[in-house]
This record gives C-alpha cells, sequence and structure tokens, in this order.
C-alpha cells in the first residue's frame, strides 16, 4: 500500500501492484526485464478486482494503481488493464483507479481504458534517445512520445465534449 498526496495536501492509500512481473523485454534498467533471474507471478483480472474490492471495503486503500509487464504483446497486456478497471467499475467501485498505459497498445484499447481510470500515464522511460538505446534498445521513444500525444488528445476532447475519459488527467 503506497501514500500519495493530493495537490491539497490529503494522504491518500494506494494499492500498487503489477498485474505481472513478466516482460518481453530487455530493458538494462529494469528488475523485471526478460533476462532477470527473479522469481516471476501474475495475478488474473479477477484476482486483482477481488483484492482491490476487499482492501476497499475494509478501508485499507481509497484506490489502486495499476502497471504492468508487458505479456504477450502491447494489446493483449492493456486489455487486461482496461478489463481491471472496468470490471471494478461494474462491481461498483468508487475509489481511485490510475491505470499505466501501454504505448504501444492500440488507440482503442486506450480510449475503452480511459472510460474507465481516473488518470492514466505512460512511462517516460529515459529522457534521451541515447540513452533509450543503450539501454533499452527494444523500446521507441517516437512511439513512446506518439502514445503520450494520443493519450492527451483524448483527454481535451473529453473535456471538450463533456465526457468522461481519464478526468485527472
Amino acid at each position: 500500500i503506497c501514500h500519495a498526496y493530493t495537490p491539497d495536501g490529503r494522504c491518500v492509500s494506494l494499492l500498487k501492484i503489477l498485474l505481472t512481473n513478466y516482460c518481453l523485454f530487455d530493458c538494462a534498467y529494469c528488475i523485471n526485464r526478460r533476462s532477470s533471474n527473479v522469481a516471476r507471478a501474475r495475478f488474473s483480472v479477477a484476482e486483482v478486482v477481488t483484492l482491490t474490492i476487499e482492501f476497499y471495503k475494509r478501508n485499507y486503500i481509497e484506490g489502486l494503481f495499476l502497471s504492468s509487464g508487458i505479456i504477450k504483446s502491447p494489446d493483449y497486456t492493456m486489455e487486461q488493464l482496461m478489463r481491471v478497471a472496468k470490471s471494478l467499475r461494474e462491481q461498483g467501485f468508487a475509489g481511485y483507479i490510475h491505470l499505466k498505459s501501454i504505448p504501444e497498445a492500440s488507440p482503442w484499447l486506450i480510449e475503452q481504458a480511459g472510460l474507465y481510470a481516473d488518470r492514466m500515464s505512460i512511462n517516460l522511460e529515459l529522457p534521451k534517445t541515447e540513452s533509450l538505446k543503450t539501454l533499452a534498445p527494444e523500446k521507441d521513444g517516437a512511439t513512446i512520445t506518439r502514445a503520450m500525444g494520443q493519450m492527451k488528445e483524448r483527454i481535451i476532447e473529453a473535456k471538450a465534449e463533456r465526457r468522461r475519459f481519464s478526468p485527472a488527467g
């Protein structure tokens, strides 16, 4: 359980977990890289939903911060994250949901996830192209930048149209 702070200074308790620490990528800086010799684990969508709701009911948490290693493909992973958020909302979960978006996932899946999450974000990975090439050669900075731009566009459009899409940004 992670303690985060709101802009007005309130402390908020979040269940901060990975859907899985399995990952297709072999980024030199990440403990969960493909070549790392760490124990691997994976939650099902139902397990994350149950765990979150049970912690929420007991007032252990006020929300969920969910990220993941990349399983099978970016689309498959993003779909799993979206399904967690959707299932939580369908079961009446009124807490905060922050999802990490997967840069190479389809815009449609990002749009769907934003319907259920309060906030979405994308890992910047590394600040310089040279660093990305050296430490994460399987990733592309342009793809990450494009994904961030697409998400920003969705947020701006949703606000203009007065519809829900990641309302906290």
